[in-house]
């Protein structure tokens, strides 16, 4: 008990400031005695010395009771600092094993957020019954399956885009750039859903917000932008 009080920045702090105090005392005590002797003070050179001495304490105390309240402030403030990071820590670490990440905000953050991952969904659209995005490492290209549902001409038949460099809106939420280096194949791609739907030969995507704005969505459009073109992806 009495190492830990010795290590406290408080008893610390209030050992420094009572020491000082306690030697300032002493002199003071001093100077009254020589004040109340009725010797004559004006010649004496150890009475000058004494209140020299006086106002060197004065000083000294200042200086140790100021530094003392810095370093206790410098405490309390890393203690603050450490409390609070372990509290964004521990909360993180509770939304992380239950699934849950914090939104991102902008396009790069989004980006990331897909970095490496593959989302799918199924049943959202008329004539597609299963989704899926397939994103590289940098979340900046995207790989798109489709498998039609029994409304389209071939039903069950499963068509793949090529990789596209892909954008998403500064906001997250808007159309999505989609751009392919092998143009040709994007353009075969988008003639055979065309044909699967009885649609135009258009390809686009869409991220909105869902869950009562609490995730966002990727809404994938084959062959148009009306509702029955168009499937949902969450993005979770």
């Amino acid at each position: 008990m009495a190492s830990s009080a010795a290590s406290d920045p408080f008893y610390v702090a209030r050992d420094e400031v009572q020491s000082s105090v306690d030697e300032m005392s002493a002199r003071y005590e001093e100077w009254q005695t020589k004040q109340a002797s009725g010797a004559n003070l004006a010649r004496s050179a150890s009475f000058d010395e004494l209140q020299q001495k006086l106002k060197e304490d004065l000083q000294i105390l200042l200086y140790v009771s100021l530094s003392a309240l810095f370093r206790l402030l410098m405490f309390f403030t890393r203690v603050s600092l450490i409390y609070t990071f372990c509290a964004l820590a521990t909360g993180l670490e509770y939304f992380r094993r239950r699934g849950y990440s914090p939104l991102p905000f902008n396009d790069i953050e989004l980006a990331s957020y897909v970095a490496s991952r593959k989302i799918s969904s199924s049943g959202t659209a008329v004539y597609v019954s299963k989704i899926s995005v397939k994103f590289d490492d940098s979340g900046q290209k995207a790989e798109f399956k489709l498998q039609m549902s029994s409304r389209a001409t071939n039903p069950g038949r499963s068509y793949t885009s090529p990789w596209l460099k892909i954008g998403f809106p500064p906001t997250c939420v808007g159309k999505v750039s989609l751009r392919a280096s092998n143009k040709a194949a994007y353009d075969e791609f988008k003639r055979s859903l065309a044909s699967e739907v009885g649609g135009e030969a258009v390809f686009k995507a869409f991220v909105l917000r869902s869950g009562e704005d609490t995730e966002y969505s990727l809404h994938v459009c084959a062959g148009g932008t009306l509702g029955k073109y168009c499937s949902e992806i969450p993005i979770h």
